[in-house]
């Protein structure tokens, strides 16, 4: 450290304390990022995956109606039969936009005939759980759960202003020669097909998802992962392939009530099939605060609290905390943390302490480390997956030294006071660093915290890859309880990190998307009317 000028400041009873500044350290810039936040909006658990692999289960089960025919008169009707059914762009939270295609079909109005083949029809719709999701989050009782199938909704309580389906557009590809291609032809078919959806939507019986909810887990420090309830959302995108369709959890039995059915567009990460996301709030409060403690020689639970809404974490009022004793020159110091604070900076976590140092009579130093880190997919030597850490930005640490007044400051003591500060920083205190993020990676892994000591132990001697527990069951876990229905496989690893919320990407195997025409069908037009909004009762 480079010395630099000193400044007194006489405290009115005991002190004149000298304040050694080195340089004044900077904080680091944070790490540049384009990538956007993939906040979890109040939900303890988000699975994503993308509008391919929505469609590509619609193609493969053939679960939508083939054929329509709608007589509203002798004077007017319509009849055919419609191609492949996709979920377009254009849907928001609950609000789903479907593409239905006419293959071949008629429009009969007062005693004339018109071709309304290839003509498009943008259909307004919700969602629903079946069983519907209780008010109120029911108790694990087995293995088993109860699994709420996400399908089309089929009932409201205010048909006249809340319809089940709207068809919010009827158009033709462009240059379509179709005699229905007219503006009156058109409006003509899209209220007769908006009557037909309504009358006929209980035959679309497709499973867009199945969540297991109150599944007790297999292993019990495993059940905060656990699904108590649900809820889903869209999210629009540029293009098919971002534009996402998401289940929503809460664990823990916690309410649902004031949620947003919000989906963050960046759920699933660039390079993935898709995506899991657990809440830094979540994270913080049963990962890393049970982990915690044992980053410390001597810390008990009770040491630390969750403060701020649950995010952050401070040392509780009153609290001092032992650290690793140093020596030098034959003497042992002993450092005590005096103030811990750990929060999670989007995309690090970033842990600030006060560690105190008495180092002679009258004499003492109090220095102030924060680091800056973040959560990284390793892949162990045994070929299982497990969650690494590295350093984001530089540490950064200054300190104060405490000199009584009586105190005469000579060389000897000035390289004493020194050497405590350096051996701190570079000892405990970089120590203390890597235990912790250790711990708390220890902690979300295994579930546990016995025996979590020795495992920091022989991760700071062996690394990561050796020494760290997989991180596969916990994912299994977390996943298992919400099956897409085309999935190939349960949800495998490709990247980890800390974004908005504990981020992973992963594979579920799907099939590679076929390639259809309804990728090019023209944009939303016109906006339904608030009237015409299906209903999310």
């Amino acid at each position: 450290m480079a010395a630099a000028a000193e400044k007194i400041v006489v405290h009115p009873s005991k002190y004149a304390i000298r304040i050694h500044d080195p340089d004044p350290m900077p904080e680091p810039s944070p790490p540049a990022s384009d990538v956007p936040i993939a906040d979890t909006l109040g939900w303890d658990t988000v699975f994503a995956i993308n509008l391919p692999h929505v469609n590509e289960a619609l193609r493969q089960t053939g679960s939508a109606p083939g054929d329509f025919s709608q007589t509203f008169s002798s004077a007017y009707a319509i009849a055919g039969t419609f191609g492949t059914w996709q979920v377009t762009m254009g849907g928001d939270g609950q609000d789903i936009y479907l593409l239905v295609p006419v293959a071949d079909g008629t429009l009969d109005f007062n005693g004339a005939t018109y071709d309304i083949a290839g003509g498009l029809a943008t259909v307004m719709i919700n969602f629903d759980y079946v069983p519907g999701v209780p008010k109120a989050a029911p108790v694990p009782v087995d293995a088993k759960g109860v699994p709420h199938k996400l399908k089309t909704k089929t009932t409201t309580s205010d048909p006249a202003n809340e319809p089940i389906a709207a068809v919010v557009q009827f158009v033709f590809p462009e240059g379509s020669k179709a005699s229905g291609n007219t503006p009156i032809n058109r409006a003509l078919v899209q209220g007769a097909l908006t009557q037909w959806f309504i009358d006929n939507l209980e035959r679309f019986q497709h499973v867009f998802s199945t969540v297991n909810l109150a599944e007790k887990a297999d292993k019990a420090s495993f059940q905060w992962l656990k699904p108590s309830l649900t809820g889903y959302a869209y999210a629009d995108g540029t293009k098919p392939e971002n534009s996402l369709l998401g289940v929503l959890t809460t664990t823990q039995r916690r309410s649902i009530a004031d949620l947003s059915h919000q989906i963050a567009p960046s759920a699933i990460p660039s390079g993935a099939q898709s995506g899991f996301l657990i809440s830094a709030e979540l994270f913080l409060k049963q990962s890393v605060l049970p982990g915690l403690p044992h980053a410390f020689k001597k810390a008990s639970a009770s040491d630390f609290q969750l403060i701020n809404h649950g995010s952050e974490i401070t040392l509780a009022r009153g609290v001092t905390v032992d650290v690793n004793d140093i020596d030098y020159g034959g003497t042992t110091y002993h450092p005590k943390m005096s103030s811990f604070n750990l929060v999670i900076n989007d995309t690090e976590i970033v842990t600030n302490m006060v560690v105190d140092v008495d180092v002679s009579p009258g004499i003492s130093v109090t220095i102030m480390m924060t680091n800056y880190q973040t959560l990284t997919l390793v892949t162990k030597t045994d070929g299982t997956q497990t969650l690494g850490y590295k350093a984001t930005r530089p540490p950064r640490h200054t300190y104060v030294k405490h000199v009584a007044a009586w105190v005469k400051i000579t060389t000897a003591i000035l390289s004493v006071l020194v050497a405590v500060i350096g051996a701190v920083v570079a000892g405990p205190g970089a120590a203390l660093a890597d235990a912790i993020i250790i711990g708390i990676i220890v902690a979300i892994i295994i579930g546990i915290i016995v025996g979590v000591e020795l495992i920091i132990e022989d991760v700071i001697a062996k690394g990561v890859a050796e020494a760290m527990p997989s991180i596969n069951p916990m994912i299994y876990a977390a996943t298992d309880p919400v099956v897409w229905p085309t999935a190939a496989s349960s949800f495998t690893l490709t990247s980890a990190g800390l974004n908005g919320a504990l981020q992973f990407g992963g594979t579920l195997n799907f099939a590679a998307p076929q390639e259809t025409p309804l990728t090019a069908a023209p944009p939303l037009k016109v906006r339904r009317s608030k009237a015409a909004k299906p209903s999310r009762r």
